[in-house]
């Protein structure tokens, strides 16, 4: 491991620092030279002569540099008794330049000195009773050694105070020697500097602080050597309340404090030590042999870093005690181990000491770093310590031993491994000792600690764990390879912990529980062992108790998981497994054991609420066998499997529970024995129970699944309230199940569906004196055998019960009491059975034979027809007894030929309600009404089970019983099956009853469909009139019509049959001519030209026209009518009575009546009541043409924008815009095609306006009118919405034409009051007065036929807009005549020829008074009516003339575009 090798670094390393440090102790003597200054009020004097002065006043003596002759110096300087105002002061010989005096000797300095830039030399230095002080006004960083003393040998202090600031050196810039002692002493070194080291002092010897003696060292720096405070290459030791002080110092290379080969801290001494650095080991301090803290003593450190190791201080090894304390906070180790100190070897805190560590971090051993570590009789304290790799808290690479009532204390710590500590050795808690673990994390194993030897918990000791984890390895509370070990009174506690597997603890050898306390809480696997994983099996012994609670597994184990197959699990000798609350994704709720489970010892094992998501054993899941024995007891409740086995337990192997008890309740499966599945057999022995309710599996074995045997010797098994999916409600045996002699299986309140059976197994065995209950039970069969004869406790014997055995049931079960499925040729012999239940069967199957003995069965509700047994070859009943007190005419039996024994209460029998069979002979019935009592059984008391039912008879069909004898029926109710039946309207069997309403049915609905068809009208799609000859012109008329309806939905050959016998009424078609006229009535005959087109036949058409609206009414159908019912009732009626009266025989007239009078009829009725809302529905559907969808959308497009003036209504403001009527033909052209104004107003303006009963032009608004519109409504509508635009175009301009309004009197006038529109007199007339109203001219609509010009109408307004002076145009489809841009020359000649022939007296209109009126105007306003051919003909002329220039100027124009005309 990298941390090993980086200790084996650490020793290697400090072998160098005592090296080097030797090195740096050889004498360096350079000579020194400079200059004097002359200092004012000072005393020159000699170094030799102040060496010979008694005593030294308190005045100012300047040194000259050289040396004592004399062996020894003595410095007197005044007494701190007689002092005076101030002590003696020696200065250098020139000011700011460093003096070295010295001496080959002793140098002796006593009394009050003050020494200012001057350096002393000595063999030895001693200060008694001095109060010195030694500073250097300019630092001389040449200087070798000692920057204020340099003493070859020992440097003592004696009741005296040394400080030494501001000086330097290369070596000790305060002094250098090989320090003695201090004794009832201080020493101080302050701000101290040198050119290669900063340091307080440095020596070889040993340093000893006794009596109350203070080292106090600050601001000192060792740049590239060890010790920034002092090095000291022996001892270091603090006694008698010494104190050492050390601020703000650093080292280049090691113990940034100070450097000692041994250090103690003894007697009720301190050392502290404040923000020390190391660029190597030892930000504290460095021990090389060791440091030791007793006697009381208290060692501080607080803000130290080391580079390397040891960041608070670096030892070989450390001894804590004595009651002494030490304090570590704010301690780094950068890129090595031990954060707050590292030891080489050991670590000991005892005899009641105490450490603490907050705030360390480190490589390994975040709080420190040892081989080993012992703690006794102490308290450890470690908080916020982090480690990058091993051991949050601490790393102990031999062991830890917590003894002796200690108490270790880790908070807040963090590693990869071992979040609270690691060892690589074995960890030993013992002794009333308490090791205490918070908020402790690693990133891979023991989020608490991290053992790669064993756990030894013991000696009445604790240890608690809370709130740790590790992040992605296992064991959340803590890792042990070589296993775990709670013993003698000991307690283990572990609270909020997780990992990948093992949440509380892993043991990767076996964990051991002995007369101990183990309690995990809240503790999560991500994989296996919520509470925790032992690898090498569980034992849990000596009254130990183990409790888990609130612990969760993501695979399997949600308490706990055992990985080894070859291991077992144990609770023996008294103890208790308690888990509650536990739950894994996979197997083991509970727990989860690869090997045996061994419940002994009067121990208990208690799970409550443990659950698995898709494993099994929502208690627990043993692999192997399965133990529980010596008056143990294993308790389960509030289980589930939600995967397949085992809601209790899953046990793979064999399960045995010898002399004790297990008890499971709430227990549940996904799939199989909802308490328990126990896959190698179960049996229970020497008394032994199990108890077991409210349990369910999703499939089966709703109490258990047993894979072989269930066997039951002198102990019992209870069930209550279990329930299955499928079948074995209570449990399923795929092998025997049997009972010994004094063993019983109660099984209470099974409850299942139709399908399935109480208990399943292959074969069922009672000794004598055994007992099985089956109470409550609610499913399809109480007990299904499945006997495969594969298995020999099986072979032959699927069912056997003892004599003195018995088998009780009760309850409701839909199938039966018992399923078996025997060898072949096997006897069934059931015995020993008592079965009270609701409706059940004795026995399902059907074995080769059966024999029943000492049977006795009680029916709560009435029987009826209930099969008891059934066997293939014969049934033999020696004894058996039946009751049944509610059933009215009391129970008996019937064997039929096949086989079967049935139980039945009779209707027409009077039988006992206790009812026995002995020997195949029962007592014979009563019999009752209807029936009589056959002759041949009169005189007989007994009879056999197939001659019950044959005592007695009933009357035949179609007949009934009164009075003791049987009548035919009447002829009205003429049906009767006999027996106890009375006559009906209609027959009993049901196939003959269906045959006769079907019939019926067919031609009451035949008849219907018919009438329906015939009354329902033919919507008209398109009529029209047209040529028969399009080629000849003088060819007759004809007019089709295209419909839609039921007629015309037939196939085409059944139309024609249709249209060839009926006539018909059309309506609505607006057809003055077609339409029907209650005054002249008038039917029309049509045939079929195609499948939804007729031809009008026989009709004389007095004009073109056209319609896409009415109907066509059939009338004069009575003869088809009748006709088509006489056929459908020989085609379906008749043939039906006939095939009934053969199958009931029964006679023809009682089937006449019933088919005709009492079936047909009502349906008839029915039907006619139907009709009406049948007819509106045929209606409805039919009604909706595209046309009439064209007028929806139509209305749906109209926005009314009426005209805002007073006058609104005036013909001069029923304006009609152009792009208005342009939409309208647009909207409706597919329909319109050719057609006139004719067709346009019947069958669009008319039906739109309709609803309001307004003018087309209202249902817009009506615009001011600007060019009043003269037509014929015999012009094609396309012509004259062509003609208007070119109108418009012409006379507005192609920005303006569309905001033209016209005067269109088909359009403006209201043609549901076109009398008002018309008035009496022509001038009163909507035309005259929109001529009269402002407009700014006319446009005469000509055609091809120039058909205005011989409408009366046409010419009056012709005349009126004379008379007005209004400019009257004539407009085509291809421009208006006259026009620049109108060039025709076809509407030129034609309109000529009309002009020619032109009278007005040959005129016509559609009402002759209207033509009258007219021709009265005329003649009144321009004397004749010839007068009025002249004037059109001069109009005309006109308009024609300038069309043919026009004409002519075009003409040129072409061909001088085509290069042959003149230039």
């Amino acid at each position: 491991m990298a941390w090993l090798l980086a200790v084996f670094a650490v020793a290697l390393l400090l072998g160098v620092v005592s090296a080097e440090l030797r090195v740096e102790r050889e004498p360096r003597h350079a000579p020194r030279s400079g200059n004097q200054d002359d200092v004012q009020d000072c005393e020159a004097i000699s170094w030799a002569d102040l060496c010979e002065r008694q005593l030294i006043s308190g005045d100012c003596f300047q040194l000259q540099p050289g040396t004592s002759p004399a062996m020894r110096c003595q410095l007197r300087g005044p007494a701190s008794a007689h002092a005076p105002l101030r002590p003696a002061q020696l200065r250098a010989a020139a000011q700011g330049v460093v003096t070295t005096c010295g001496t080959p000797g002793e140098l002796r300095i006593t009394g009050q000195i003050q020494m200012i830039s001057l350096r002393l030399e000595a063999e030895t230095i001693v200060f008694e009773d001095a109060q010195v002080e030694a500073w250097h006004e300019t630092p001389d960083l040449s200087i070798e050694t000692g920057g204020a003393f340099h003493s070859e040998g020992p440097l003592t202090l004696t009741r005296s105070n040394l400080t030494v600031k501001t000086t330097g050196a290369k070596k000790g810039g305060g002094l250098a020697a090989v320090p003695g002692s201090l004794v009832s002493s201080s020493l101080r070194v302050l701000n101290t500097a040198a050119g290669k080291v900063w340091r307080g002092f440095d020596g070889e010897g040993a340093l000893r602080l006794r009596e109350l003696s203070k080292v106090l060292i600050e601001n000192v720096v060792a740049k590239n050597s060890f010790g920034g405070g002092f090095v000291v290459e022996g001892d270091a030791d603090i006694s008698d309340s010494g104190l050492i002080d050390i601020k703000n110092a650093s080292s280049g290379r090691g113990g940034g404090g100070f450097f000692a080969r041994n250090f103690e801290l003894t007697n009720h001494s301190t050392l502290r030590v404040q923000n020390a650095t190391a660029e190597g080991f030892g930000g504290g301090f460095i021990a090389s042999n060791g440091a030791v803290i007793a006697g009381n003593s208290t060692l501080n450190l607080q803000t130290v870093k080391a580079e390397t190791h040891g960041g608070g201080f670096l030892c070989e090894a450390v001894d804590i005690g004595g009651g002494s304390t030490v304090k570590i906070s704010n301690s780094h180790a950068e890129t090595a181990d031990g954060g707050g100190f590292s030891a080489l070897t050991t670590s000991k805190v005892s005899n009641g000491s105490s450490l603490i560590i907050v705030n360390a971090t480190a490589r390994n051993g975040g709080g420190f770093v040892s081989n080993d570590a012992a703690i006794c009789n102490s308290t450890v304290t470690i908080q916020h310590a982090t480690a990058t790799a091993f051991g949050g808290g601490f790393l102990a690479l031999e062991g830890v031993v917590i003894d002796e009532k200690s108490n270790v204390n880790i908070s807040d710590s963090a590693a990869l491994n071992g979040g609270g500590f690691h060892g690589d050795s074995r960890l030993q808690v013992t002794n009333q000792s308490t090791l205490n673990l918070q908020n402790v994390k690693a990133r891979n194993q023991g989020g608490g600690f991290n053992f790669l030897g064993e756990v030894d918990i013991s000696g009445d000791s604790t240890v608690k764990i809370s709130n740790s984890e590790t992040k992605s390895g296992d064991g959340g509370g803590f890792y042990a390879l070589k296993g775990s070990k709670v013993s003698n009174g000991s307690s283990l506690l572990i609270v909020n912990a997780t990992a990948r597997n093992g949440g509380g603890f892993v043991s990767k050898d076996i964990a051991a529980m002995c007369n101990s306390t183990v309690s995990i809480q809240h503790a999560t696997a991500r994989e296996s062992g919520g509470g925790f994983v032992a690898f090498d099996g569980v034992v849990i012994d000596e009254m130990s108790v183990v409790s888990i609670s609130g612990a969760v597994a993501g695979a399997g184990g949600g308490g706990f998981s055992t990985s080894n197959p070859d291991k077992r699990l144990q609770v023996t000798n008294q103890s208790t497994l308690n888990l509650q609350n536990v739950k894994a994704k996979f197997g083991g709720g509970g727990f989860l054991s690869q090997g045996e489970v061994e419940i002994g010892g009067s121990s208990a094992v208690k799970i409550s609420d443990s659950h698995t998501d898709f494993g099994d054993g929502g208690g627990f899941e043993a692999r192997k066998e399965l133990r529980v024995s010596n008056g143990s007891t294993l308790v389960i409740r509030n289980a589930t499997a939600g995967g397949l086995l085992g809601g209790g337990f899953y046990a793979g192997g064999k399960v045995a529970v010898r002399n004790s008890t297990v008890s499971i309740q709430h227990a549940a499966s996904g799939q199989y024995g909802g308490g328990f599945f126990a896959n190698g057999g179960i049996a229970l022995v020497d008394a032994s129970t199990v108890a077991m309710s409210d349990t369910h599996a999703g499939v089966d074995g709703g109490g258990f699944k047993v894979a072989t045997v269930l066997a039951i010797h002198n102990s019992s098994m209870s069930m209550a309230n279990s329930t299955a999916a499928r079948t074995g409600t209570a449990g399923h045996v795929d092998g025997q199940v049997l009972l010994s002699s004094q063993s019983s299986l109660d099984i209470h309140q099974a409850k299942g569906d139709g399908n399935s059976a109480v208990l399943v197994a292959s074969c069922l065995q009672l000794h004598p004196e055994s007992n099985v209950v089956l109470d409550g039970i609610i499913g399809g069969h109480g007990l299904d055998l499945q006997n495969s004869c594969s298995f020999s406790p099986c072979t032959n014997t699927t069912f056997q019960v003892a004599d003195s055995a018995a088998l009780s049931a009760s309850g409701r079960l839909s199938s039966g009491l018992l399923s078996a499925k025997v060898c072949p040729h096997e006897e069934v012999r059931l015995s020993g059975i008592h079965l009270c239940s609701w409706n059940s069967s004795l026995l399902t199957t059907r074995p080769t034979s059966v024999v029943v003995d000492d049977v006795s069965i009680h029916y709560q509700p009435p029987v009826n027809n209930l099969q008891i047994l059934a066997a293939q070859d014969s049934f033999s009943i020696d004894s058996l007894a039946i009751s049944c007190p509610d059933c009215p005419q009391g129970v008996t039996f019937k064997a039929t030929e096949d086989g079967i024994l049935q139980a039945l209460s009779p209707e027409d029998l009077q039988c006992s309600k206790t009812f026995t069979v002995s020997n195949n002979m029962t007592p014979r019935c009563h019999c009752r009404d209807p029936q009589i009592t056959n002759e041949d059984f009169g005189n007989r008391k007994l009879v056999s089970l197939k001659e019950v039912f044959q005592t007695c008879m009933f009357c035949n069909r179609h007949s009934y019983f009164q009075d003791g004898i049987c009548l035919p029926c009447e002829i009205y109710r003429g049906w009767s099956d006999g027996e106890r039946d009375v006559c009906h309207w209609l027959p009993r069997k049901k196939l003959e009853r269906v045959i006769l309403i079907t019939g019926a049915a067919v031609l009451v609905i035949l008849t219907f469909i018919v009438f329906e068809i015939l009354h329902a009208p033919l919507v008209i799609l398109d009529a029209r009139s047209d040529m028969e000859d399009p080629s000849d012109m003088a060819a007759k008329k004809i007019f089709t019509i295209s419909v839609q309806g039921p007629i015309a939905s037939l196939p085409k050959s059944i139309s024609q049959l249709v249209h060839k016998n009926i006539h018909y009424r059309a309506s609505g078609t607006d057809l003055q001519w077609l339409d029907f006229d209650p005054q002249k009535p008038k039917a029309i005959k049509v045939c079929s030209l195609a499948r939804r087109k007729l031809l009008l036949q026989d009709a004389h058409v007095p004009v073109d026209c056209a319609s896409c609206r009415g109907s066509l009414d059939a009338t004069e159908t009575s003869f088809l009518f009748t006709l088509l019912i006489a056929l459908f009732f020989v085609l379906a009626m008749l043939p039906t009575m006939i095939i009934v009266t053969v199958m009931s025989r029964n006679g023809f007239e009682h089937t006449f009546v019933t088919a005709v009078f009492v079936l047909a009829l009502p349906m008839a009725v029915v039907a006619a009541v139907l009709h009406w809302p049948l007819a509106w529905l045929i209606q409805r559907l039919y009604r909706i043409t595209p046309f009439s969808e064209a007028l929806d959308a139509y209305q749906k497009r109209i926005h009314c924008n009426p005209h805002p003036g007073p006058d609104a209504a005036h013909p001069h403001n029923q304006g009609l815009l152009v792009p208005t009527m342009h939409g309208l033909w647009k909207h409706f052209e597919s329909f319109i095609l050719e057609r006139n104004m004719h067709f346009v107003v019947a069958n669009i303006v008319r039906p739109l306006t309709k609803s309001n009963g307004v003018s087309f032009v209202t249902l817009w608004g009506g615009r001011q009118v600007d060019y009043f519109v003269s037509h014929s409504w015999g012009t094609s509508f396309c012509h004259f919405v062509r003609s208007i635009r070119c109108h418009a175009l012409s006379k507005e301009g192609p920005t303006s034409w569309m905001d033209a309004a016209y005067w269109i009197c088909s359009f403006a006038n209201n043609q549901w009051n076109i009398g008002a529109e018309l008035a009496d007199n022509p001038m009163d007339s909507a035309f005259a007065r929109a001529l009269r109203g402002g407009i700014k001219g006319v446009a005469m609509v000509l055609d091809r036929e120039v058909q205005p010009l011989t409408r009366v109408w046409c010419l009056f307004e012709f005349l009126l807009s004379s008379q007005e002076q209004l400019e009257l145009v004539f407009a085509t489809d291809v421009g208006v005549v006259g026009d620049d841009e109108c060039t025709s020359f076809d509407i030129a000649l034609e309109v000529g020829k009309k002009i020619e022939r032109l009278q007005v007296a040959e005129c016509q209109a559609s009402s002759d008074e209207d033509k009258k009126k007219i021709f009265t105007y005329i003649i009144d306003t321009l004397g004749s009516l010839e007068n009025m051919d002249v004037r059109i003909r001069y109009s005309m002329g006109e308009m024609l003339k300038r069309n043919l220039a026009n004409a002519g100027s075009a003409t040129d124009s072409l061909l001088r575009r085509l290069g042959l005309g003149q230039n």
